[in-house]
This record gives C-alpha cells, structure tokens and sequence, in this order.
C-alpha cells in the first residue's frame, strides 16, 4: 500500500515537473492576427447599409425630356437581404409639366448592388422594371416601363441617411392610335430612414 502511495506521489511530481518545464513554451510569442479586424463588431455610429434593414426614402424629382423639365415627387423602400444585395420598389408620378405633356404616375420594382456597405458613404446601382399610368385625368393608358439608375447616400446617424439619385426612365405608350415614345432623366434627392 505504501509502495503504490508512493509511486502516485512520484508521478504526480513528474507530471507537475513537466507541465512547469512546458510553461515557457506555451508562453511562446505568436505572430499577430492578420484576420483579426475582420471579427470586430463595429459600432452603431460606424454602420450605413447592412443585411435586414428596410430603407425608406422620400423626396422631391426634377425630370428633363424631350420637351423641357418636369417636377414631381418619388418615395422609394428598399429591403436590404444582403449587405451588398437589396429589393427596392420606386413609386415615381409628374406634378408639374410642359404644354402637351402627359402626367405619368410610375411604379417599378428591381434589385440594387451596393458597393460601399458598413461605411458613412455608400453607392449603388439598380435596375427597376413596372409598369405607368399615362395622362389618368385624360386618355388614360399604361405603359411598361424600365428605369436603371444610381444612387449616392451619406449617412448622418445609424438611423438616418440623405440619398441623391439619378435615373433613366424609358417606356412605349399608345396615344391617338400612334405609339409614342417616353424617355427621361430624372434627379432626385431625400431624407431616408432605415429600421
């Protein structure tokens, strides 16, 4: 009994020994690392568009055609489903108009590509497809329509951002039995909010 006690107590030394020996070495300085900015969870302050969020952006809009400028007004909403990647719907109408143009109440829906995501200024394209209402207290007609566009947002707080726009609408509509042609370049800017 007291040999075995003995050996237990020998070996326990041993290994109590050896885990000491071993302790400078698992002290060993490592290289840094170089992923190590990667895993840090950024502060409110510093997040613009991310995954989740639902962009809300409202404003007036200055259309230049054919036959001189146009104002009106666009609200935009956007589901970001990746921080790169959202869905965005545009509802778009004309307010003010040169003679003879027709009052266009636009809805388009399309995916937008943001280059800049988690920063203070961000830049996307997009690409939206719908369908118009063309001169609805007159001849009333629909027309498809396709608008892609840019857009520049600079966020202010986590919550709250400006956005400038610019877009290009195109779209085919019948009026006195003669297709017509309907090509813009509208300009637009707004607060947007993001929950």
């Amino acid at each position: 009994m007291r040999a075995r006690c003995a050996r237990r107590t020998v070996a326990t030394i041993a290994i109590a020994g050896l885990v000491l020996a071993c302790a400078p070495a698992a002290r060993a300085a490592h290289p840094p690392d170089p992923f190590a900015d990667q895993y840090v969870v950024r502060a409110d302050r510093d997040v613009g568009t991310t995954a989740g969020q639902l962009h809300a952006v409202g404003g007036p809009a200055v259309a230049i055609g054919r036959a001189g400028a146009e104002l009106g007004a666009q609200g935009t909403l956007e589901l970001m489903t990746l921080a790169y990647l959202g869905l965005r719907s545009t509802l778009g109408w004309t307010a003010l108009r040169p003679a003879g143009e027709p009052m266009v109440l636009a809805g388009t829906i399309g995916p937008s590509l943001h280059v800049l995501p988690y920063r203070a200024f961000d830049a996307s394209l997009f690409f939206e497809g719908g369908f118009a209402g063309v001169d609805l207290t007159g001849t009333a007609t629909a027309m498809p329509i396709v608008s892609p566009g840019l857009a520049l947002d600079a966020w202010l707080v986590s919550w709250a951002f400006l956005r400038a726009e610019g877009r290009l609408d195109w779209g085919i509509y019948g009026a006195n039995d003669a297709a017509r042609g309907y090509l813009r370049f509208v300009a637009s800017a707004g607060l947007g909010l993001a929950i």
